[in-house]
């Protein structure tokens, strides 16, 4: 089984993980939930990213 999983930079925080099989794309509908569910975490780590890299510099280290 195949599986979608978003982490970020650091790799520290799990995003999505997720199975998904060739059902899920067999319809518009389903697709576009997976490809929706998708984006929010692509867009999660990159906000947990840009936070992390911030509290980075702000501290100075």
């Amino acid at each position: 089984m195949a599986r979608i999983l978003v982490l970020n930079e650091q790799q520290d925080r799990i995003l999505l993980n997720e199975h998904v099989q060739p059902i899920h794309f067999e319809d518009e509908h389903s697709s576009l939930q997976i490809l929706e569910r998708l984006a929010w975490a692509i867009k999660e780590a990159y906000s947990s990213d840009e936070m992390s890299h911030r509290e980075h510099y702000a501290i100075g280290t």
